[in-house]
């Protein structure tokens, strides 16, 4: 295997693992009625669900807005 494909895989999987811990987070905060919901302008997502895929697709602009968000429900 080459160095490239090894660093390829480990950084898919950082981002899986992420994706996956921002979904297990905002299904909790949602179950105990204080949902982590990120706003701007006339954007709203607030399903844990639609978190993890918008995280997903834009992991780069949503994971640090996410850790934003989840700040003002602690």
């Amino acid at each position: 295997m080459s160095s490239t494909l090894i660093v390829l895989l480990v950084l898919l999987g950082m981002l899986l693992l992420t994706v996956w811990l921002v979904y297990q987070d905002a299904a909790t905060h949602a179950r105990a009625g204080e949902p982590v919901v990120l706003r701007s302008a006339s954007f709203r997502v607030e399903a844990p669900s639609a978190l993890a895929a918008v995280c997903l697709a834009f992991w780069v602009f949503f994971f640090p807005l996410y850790l934003r968000a989840r700040q003002r429900t602690i």
